[in-house]
């Protein structure tokens, strides 16, 4: 892997949301949030449907813009970039949609994702000694070590459409290591995966929060909040309602009523 990887530091924070509001024309979504994500570490959002969770991973990201409040990320106030600009600075999100390409092989699928490629400009295709293709051979070869890493090297040819749901999520995943990411927002990793793809998809999240990641986890399966998470954040009606391990969230009755009553 990148030592971009350990580009921070261990526990201090990566992300910091402050006092996040989103209205919807009549609706406050999300109201007053705040947490901190630190590196090394998984950071769970849970709530019931409703909640909250995934238009706060929006804010963090970038696709959604708030009403009130501030990211910041590494120290730095992202709160107005764009998208795109915070993946290109290694904050990156998959998402809880499928968003593989159908008709691209599993190894095109991660390779499309590798920012900064001299073969995507015209200029580069005419310099003597074709830096670019030195360039995209290092790029398959990083693609093939994510692949292998992640156990989908026997898969390398299939088309996307020809995966299982486990095996989308964990290709997902791989091709969200292709941008060297100090963070991962992840939106329901867990759906449409078996019970044994889960427990590999988790293990291997554990793994990269060691490798020095700051990942954020929006997640229904509790099981896997429970099994990954160093720190939970429950939220109910856009609001933040505890904090703490899964373990600890599950004595406390506000959190229980919020999944009981929604």
């Amino acid at each position: 892997m990148s030592g971009q990887l350990m580009a921070v530091d261990r526990g201090l924070p990566v992300i910091q949301v402050t006092g996040v509001s989103c209205v919807f024309g009549g609706l406050r979504a999300v109201d007053d949030v705040s947490f901190s994500a630190p590196a090394g570490r998984i950071t769970g959002l849970i709530g019931p449907n409703g909640a909250g969770k995934s238009t706060t991973l929006g804010v963090v990201a970038g696709s959604v813009r708030p009403a009130a409040g501030s990211v910041l990320y590494k120290g730095r106030d992202i709160t107005s970039w764009p998208s795109y600009r915070r993946a290109r600075q290694g904050l990156v999100r998959t998402f809880q949609m499928r968003g593989e390409f159908d008709h691209l092989t599993l190894l095109e699928n991660l390779l499309v994702a590798a920012p900064g490629q001299l073969g995507e400009k015209a200029r580069w295709l005419a310099v003597p000694g074709k830096r670019w293709r030195s360039q995209e051979r290092a790029l398959v070869e990083k693609a093939r070590e994510l692949l292998e890493r992640f156990e989908l090297s026997e898969r390398e040819d299939a088309y996307a459409s020809e995966l299982s749901g486990g095996q989308r999520r964990l290709m997902e995943l791989a091709r969200a290591l292709m941008a060297d990411p100090s963070a991962l927002l992840l939106d329901e990793p867990m759906a449409g995966v078996n019970p044994t793809l889960g427990r590999r998809l988790g293990e291997h999240l554990l793994e990269l929060a060691r490798s020095g990641l700051a990942i954020i986890l929006v997640e229904h399966e509790l099981r896997l909040i429970e099994q990954v998470c160093d720190h939970v954040v429950a939220m109910a009606q856009g609001r933040v309602i505890a904090e703490g391990t899964m373990a600890a969230l599950r004595e406390q009755a506000e959190v229980v009523d919020a999944y009981i009553v929604g």
